[in-house]
């Protein structure tokens, strides 16, 4: 049993036994493939119940890997990693916890908020403090919305093989408190035990790991930038404007509506926003057979391993009708350059009414050099859609950059759909928006 998950790990007030449950007796490649597939299923659910977590979920990576020692583990800023070989054990409510702890490490600036403390006092403290507000998504509040219990995430207590019992740190006292009172509450508290340790994350090495007893995750000792706390904190105000906008459905933590002024302009720039979501949610990696898991290999297991990718496809389609700005579409022709830093094969669209101007990734160079943008007609976005069918593409990702006072096919493509609009815009029959200001 890893020392990570003793048992000394205690959870006061929310007990119950560890369920011992048989590893069934699949195939791992299609443990990675069942366990991906009910991720995606929480992340819908998420989006749908609890917005604000939804949008946070869908800032981020999550990615399967295997040789992790622990549950889960996230870098508090892009990415959030799962061990599919452990969370098969847990059940679709405790998967959800899971996730929901690890944002709750993004939300909190957990890694920023230590500042000299004892690293594996706060790591329990943080853990603490998560845990009670993750319990508590879904629960009704006083006023009569919330999720009900019904789509409460539930806290794991697995008995999991291989890695030992998940008693993750809770315990009802701290319910409230923030991590810094925690820490000092924890002074004279037996902790659990504690190992440093190193462990390889897609082929990265990373040293001074604090395996800390938690229970569900290790957390990476990762310092992050000024520049990236705002990245961080811009994400998290987005969230909780996304959560307004959605009638308030579902939880949100109180400390977040306290932080923010939900009625204020997003501080979103197009630069964020591109590095962001076309930099780290389309994950350059896939598994593959052609080459597998070494690890694996040694203990009898063949389980695919992590293949790099060139980068993704995307298609951007630019509405260059009447009703866009012309500085609207200056901001467009530089974002232009910072989306093709990220796709191996970008593809641009020029359109109003009609597809006006076709560019290549090897000519976009030149086009923002010398062309101007051709258009400035009505608008309607079936002849672009017609043009991908046409031509068989089925990007990675479409952007659709418009204020959407469009017309668009009744159904919606076979491929993930971002519009990118600012200010006062139309309504998208499908696909996600994103609001931004220009920077």
């Amino acid at each position: 049993m890893s020392p990570a998950l003793a048992t000394r790990a205690r959870s006061k007030g929310d007990e119950r036994p560890a369920r011992r449950r048989r590893a069934p007796k699949v195939d791992p490649a299609e443990i990675i493939r069942r366990e991906a597939q009910r991720i995606s299923v929480l992340r819908m659910q998420m989006v749908e119940h609890h917005p604000f977590w939804g949008h946070l979920l869908l800032s981020v990576r999550i990615l399967g890997e295997p040789e992790l020692p622990s549950i889960a583990a996230t870098d508090c800023l892009t990415t959030i990693w799962y061990n599919p070989l452990h969370t098969q054990h847990l059940d679709y409510r405790e998967l959800g916890f899971v996730l929901a702890h690890e944002l709750g490490h993004h939300v909190q600036e957990s890694l920023p908020r230590m500042r000299g403390r004892d690293r594996h006092r706060w790591n329990c403290a943080t853990d603490y403090a998560i845990n009670r507000m993750v319990a508590r998504i879904g629960e009704w509040d006083g006023d009569g919305r919330g999720g009900g219990p019904e789509l409460r995430y539930r806290v794991p207590q697995a008995e999991i093989p291989g890695l030992g019992s998940a008693r993750p740190l809770l315990d009802a006292q701290y319910d409230g408190m923030i991590a810094e009172v925690i820490y000092e509450h924890l002074a004279n508290e037996e902790l659990p035990d504690e190992q440093t340790v190193t462990i390889t994350i897609g082929g990265e090495a990373i040293t001074g790991v604090s395996n800390h007893g938690g229970g569900i995750d290790i957390h990476l000792p990762i310092d992050l930038t000024d520049e990236e706390r705002e990245i961080l904190r811009d994400r998290v105000h987005e969230a909780a404007r996304v959560w307004g906008q959605k009638d308030r459905r579902g939880d949100v933590p109180g400390q977040v509506t306290r932080d923010f002024d939900l009625d204020a302009k997003p501080r979103v720039t197009w630069q964020r926003l591109l590095q962001d979501l076309v930099g780290q949610a389309l994950e350059p990696e896939e598994y593959s057979y052609r080459k597998p898991n070494r690890r694996m290999l040694i203990e009898g297991f063949v389980v695919p391993g992590v293949e790099q990718r060139e980068g993704p496809d995307v298609v951007v389609a630019v509405d260059t009708s009447g009703s866009m700005s012309a500085d609207e579409l200056r901001t467009i022709g530089a974002e232009l350059r910072t989306i093709s830093r990220y796709a191996a094969d970008l593809t641009v669209l020029i359109a109003d009414a009609q597809i006006r101007q076709v560019i290549q990734a090897k000519d976009l160079p030149d086009f923002l050099a010398n062309s101007r943008m051709k258009g400035g007609g009505g608008t309607s976005h079936i002849p672009v859609f017609d043009w991908l069918k046409e031509h068989n593409r089925r990007p990675d990702l479409f952007i659709g950059i418009t204020d959407l006072f469009s017309r668009f096919p009744n159904d919606p493509p076979p491929f993930p759909v971002l519009w990118i609009t600012q200010g006062r815009h139309g309504k998208a029959p499908w696909g996600r928006v994103l609001e931004v200001t220009p920077s």
